[in-house]
């Protein structure tokens, strides 16, 4: 029976969701993550308006339809007027309205690698709790097989009933321990279920499976690619101010009738002068916000660079400790149970002393797990900034 606990040590044989599963149920399901890409419809709706051009206006008069004098002879005038767009007001608009539209596909993306890492944290705390529900079911089988071999020891003569006594109570503290560990299993299929809107039964995959932490060029991150695109899209509003300060530019066109009984036709053209408002306070109010967003950029490199630094500081630590254990520690503890059970059947050793030697053996397997399932979190934080992806 010891030799399950290699396959305990696999965690994955039952069926459920899988990591890439949840990863996918949550991208496509996320209602918060839809209502936020629905947003996005929105600038590009931006992007048409800044790049159209101005609407006409039409105007229609008529003359000498009351009164003591022509009042028999109404006269009528028809205007069209255009507005000109001049120093290249529509392409500034529109390199601003893109700008502010590919700032704001980042902020979707730091979005999405916000759920993927809540998901990812989420699914390998529901499968680490799986795990250890494994482990117990392992160990409690351990001490069934011995209860057996001891009951029957008993009745012939050859184990004492303060053995069975003792086993028994060991059997008992372990499977309430199971229960406690199974409610906390379907606690967190019940907390991944709501992260994803959609009910999962199991989940399924290894707890072995760590990712490793690629080497990733911070100023490409979706963190920092979004305010460098802010600060863009803050200049071509400049530009675009500056533009909108100088003269403006109207031509029209009127037809109009005379008394005479012919037409005349007017050309007019009719431009603003900034005197007075020349959008300085717009210009002065981007310029801030250019200054903000400079900080904002410059403090989250600092965050990031030491998040970055942490993170891989705490995975290769982490690492090292369960690559010692593996080579080391587990072994030697698997063997001296292996040499203990035995030991125990030839009565060399007490129920006592392999009650200790199994302990500090599953303690151990413990412990391993609880190191796989703290690596799997930092790899959770390196995901948020935009790392590892499936």
């Amino acid at each position: 029976m010891l030799l399950l606990v290699v396959f305990v040590l696999a965690f994955g044989f039952t069926y459920g969701i899988s990591i890439e599963d949840a990863l996918r149920i949550a991208k496509d399901n996320n209602r918060e993550l839809l209502s936020v890409r629905a947003l996005l419809e929105g600038y590009r709706g931006r992007v048409i308006s800044a790049g159209a051009f101005p609407n006409p206006s039409l105007s229609l008069e008529t003359m000498n339809i009351a009164g003591k004098v022509g009042k028999d002879q109404p006269l009528y005038s028809f205007g069209f007027m255009q507005d000109i767009p001049l120093w290249g007001v529509r392409g500034k608009a529109v390199s601003k309205a893109e700008k502010e539209m590919e700032a704001f596909k980042y902020e979707i993306e730091i979005k999405e690698r916000e759920l993927f890492s809540s998901v990812y944290k989420s699914f390998y705390l529901t499968l680490y709790a799986k795990s250890r529900v494994l482990l117990l079911k392992e160990n409690l089988k351990i001490i069934e097989d011995l209860e057996n071999y001891i009951k029957t020891a008993y009745d012939l003569g050859e184990a004492t009933e303060l053995e069975i006594l003792r086993i028994k109570r060991e059997k008992d503290i372990l499977e309430a321990k199971l229960k406690i560990e199974e409610a906390n299993y379907r606690a967190k299929l019940k907390e991944l279920s709501s992260l994803l809107g959609k009910e999962v039964d199991s989940v399924e995959g290894n707890m072995e499976d760590i990712p490793a932490l690629r080497s990733i060029n911070m100023e490409e991150l979706p963190h920092i690619k979004a305010i460098r695109l802010q600060m863009e899209a803050v200049d071509r509003a400049i530009e675009l101010e500056k533009a909108l300060a100088k003269p403006t530019l109207s031509v029209g066109l009127t037809a109009e009738d005379s008394q005479e009984g012919f037409y005349e036709y007017r050309i007019a053209l009719e431009s603003t002068l900034p005197l007075f408002y020349r959008r300085k306070g717009e210009i002065i109010e981007n310029i801030s916000l250019k200054e903000s967003l400079s900080k904002e950029l410059e403090n989250r490199r600092i965050l990031i660079k030491a998040l970055l630094s942490s993170i891989r500081e705490r995975y290769e630590t982490i690492m090292e400790q369960v690559k010692r254990i593996d080579e080391d520690t587990l072994k030697s503890a698997k063997r001296e149970l292996e040499i203990g059970i035995v030991a125990y059947k030839d009565r060399v050793i007490s129920l006592f002393e392999l009650s200790n030697i199994r302990e500090s053996y599953y303690r151990l397997l413990m412990e391993r797990l609880d190191m796989l399932k703290e690596l799997h979190l930092v790899v959770g934080e390196f995901i948020s900034l935009g790392g590892w992806k499936k």
